[in-house]
């Protein structure tokens, strides 16, 4: 009977799991149809590295010192990713640039965290069906969209993976406590924090989960339970048992401060916008409601949610109210109902890091910080519904109906949802139907019709993006180069002063303004903008290539020199590098050396025309 029960089990798990494969392959195959999009996919697009290893025509190595002394120092956007870096590197190894293929990985990543959802909370609670639901409410709810679709949304899957193995591995642990396992746990979340930093409160959560379901923090003997079969406890806590759950806790709280000391010191997206901190905390509160909202009626999902203008007293009071209420009511059921405080914990604790309050970026709210938090809002929706539905004259009937209803029509709306992912002028004119005020739509629009050569059009879009935020950066700088495209190189300067000044360190904005100001005879001025760039970004090769050339021109040879031994040592085997530097040589009367790069450049290209020019001059010379 044992064994029969076993193997009726077993076989649930594997239909659930394969149900969970199928039904997310099903939304989210289309994006293997998929390219790229304009809102912050050129991390990738446009990362030097990646670009040579999906050359078909290029030698890199995949696996070399220099690589991966690149990878374990470099930063995307002020984020230490190291997980993400290595896995699309071998993504555009192996693949090159169909992305495609690169969005159905992340697509096979988030049904392998559907299925440790599953497996996670079948572990702690036994309760296969309701297990289960929550495992689809993660795989096919559209919040879920932005992650999965997003081609820079691997970060967040991956890291939700280790994440997730971290969570069952500590299941596991918790049953059998051994210290081969503790460490696992750890590594695991080690490996979270190097996919990016975006779910630094897992410990947290373990210290929820060791309340409900797993039932390592003690309090009295159980008095008895309730209709839901749930214990109850009374109000007797073991002190010492917290105690040690907590120092338990404490490698997890030594990494994650390590990491998060990591973090601060080299983000770089908070020079863009900085709200003040009385408007980050006002946005938060009003966060929480709204990612509920959206939890419970997905139909208005936008990729980028501007930040409010004003906050209405009536509004902001209302929504504390509403976190406030929620919490009490938790707590005042915490003891027969655990599932609500631990759920809403879960949901409001992980989103603490991501509300805005330390500003990430200059939007409200994003889809994507919902991946992991969401969790804890099934939890409730599914133990809650459950629960109410515990009278029912057919309970189980009426449960699997309502459940196999409310999956077809979140499947439905992912699909569309995801959908809307497949190009940026879609993307885009989404965002601006369910959103108002959403400068940053109009920004991506602009930028997509402009990469289309629809340049009027585009010029409109950045017009009504700065009609709403005059000091947005991007606008600034997208509207300057697209009216550099149609010839309009004043009003392209005057732009890109705006821009600068919102951002005075964007490196390309000041190499872009040197190029106009060249044109208007304002060298001095120019230079002054390239050596800005370089001063930034002393390896900016275009740059300091500019400003060698510029410097030619003014006929001062000697500083151009210098700039051209700096440009060999980045690029050895430009030819068209050794004939400018023998250029400026034979300029500076330093013939021998001047005749030596012109060898290397007629070596390297023997159709380069500054060196036949050069090698024409010496021979009349002779």
């Amino acid at each position: 009977m044992t064994n029969k029960l076993m193997r009726s089990s077993s076989f649930k798990k594997t239909t659930i799991c394969l149900f969970l494969v199928i039904a997310t392959a099903c939304v989210y195959w289309q994006i293997g149809r998929h390219g790229t999009v304009n809102a912050d996919d050129f991390y990738i697009t446009e990362e030097p590295l990646l670009k040579l290893l999906s050359d078909p025509d290029s030698n890199v190595r995949y696996v070399t010192t220099q690589n991966l002394i690149y990878v374990f120092t470099n930063t995307t956007a002020g984020v230490w990713m190291l997980f993400p870096q290595m896995l699309v590197g071998a993504e555009h190894l192996f693949f090159g640039r169909d992305y495609g293929i690169h969005h159905l990985i992340c697509m096979a990543l988030h049904i392998l965290n559907a299925i440790l959802v599953f497996l996670i909370f079948y572990r702690m609670t036994h309760a296969m069906w309701k297990s289960a639901f929550v495992a689809a409410l993660f795989a096919l709810h559209p919040l879920n969209a932005e992650p999965v679709a997003w081609l820079v949304g691997i970060r967040v899957t991956l890291s939700a993976f280790f994440g997730l193995l971290m969570v069952y591995s500590y299941v596991v642990y918790t049953q059998k406590h051994t210290a081969p396992r503790f460490i696992l746990t750890i590594t695991l979340f080690a490996c979270c924090l190097a996919s990016v930093p975006m779910f630094p409160t897992l410990p947290f959560v373990l210290l929820l989960l060791d309340y409900w379901p797993l039932e390592r923090i003690r309090f009295s003997s159980p008095s008895g339970a309730g209709s839901t079969g749930l214990k109850k406890w009374s109000p007797n806590l073991d002190i010492q048992d917290l105690i040690y759950l907590l120092v338990e806790k404490a490698p997890y709280i030594v990494m994650l401060g390590i990491a998060s000391a990591g973090m601060l010191s080299c983000h770089g997206l908070d020079i863009i916008h900085r709200y003040p901190l009385d408007d980050r905390i006002l946005n938060a509160i009003l966060s929480y409601p709204r990612y509920i909202s959206h939890t419970l009626f997905p139909v208005k999902l936008a990729a980028f949610y501007p930040f409010p203008r004003q906050f209405y007293a009536w509004e902001v009071g209302g929504a504390a109210l509403f976190l406030i209420g929620v919490t009490l009511i938790a707590l005042r059921l915490a003891t027969s109902r655990p599932y609500l405080i631990i759920g809403w914990l879960w949901f409001t604790g992980m989103m603490v890091p991501l509300s805005g309050i330390a500003q990430i970026g200059t939007q409200a709210m994003a889809d994507h910080y919902m991946y992991l938090p969401g969790i804890g809002l099934y939890v409730i929706i599914t133990w809650g519904i459950s629960d109410l539905a515990s009278k029912l004259p057919n309970k189980t009937r009426v449960l699997s109906i309502g459940a196999g209803l409310a999956l077809v029509a979140l499947m439905a709306l992912t699909w569309r949802q995801a959908g809307y992912w497949k190009d940026s002028k879609t993307l885009a004119r989404h965002s601006l139907a369910v959103t108002e005020g959403n400068y940053e739509a109009y920004n991506y629009l602009g930028q997509a019709l402009a990469e289309e050569g629809d340049y009027d059009a585009a010029i409109a879009a950045f017009t009504k993006a700065l009609a709403i935020k005059p000091d947005h950066f991007k606008s600034n700088f997208n509207m300057a180069m697209t009216l550099t495209e149609t010839g309009r190189k004043k009003a392209a300067i005057a732009y890109y002063r705006t821009a600068l000044a919102i951002y005075p360190d964007h490196t390309v904005a000041h190499n872009n303004l040197a190029g106009l100001l060249v044109a208007f005879d304002k060298i001095d001025e120019a230079i002054d903008h390239y050596r800005e760039a370089l001063r930034i970004q002393p390896d900016y090769y275009t740059a300091r290539h500019n400003l060698a050339s510029l410097l030619m021109r003014q006929k001062r040879y000697q500083k151009a020199i210098a700039h051209y031994a700096k440009l060999l040592q980045s690029r050895p085997n430009t030819a068209d590098l050794y004939a400018g530097m023998a250029i400026a040589l034979y300029q500076t009367r330093q013939y021998k050396r001047a005749q030596q790069y012109l060898n290397r450049a007629l070596t390297l290209n023997p159709e380069n025309q500054k060196a036949r020019w050069l090698l024409q001059l010496m021979r009349q010379k002779q």
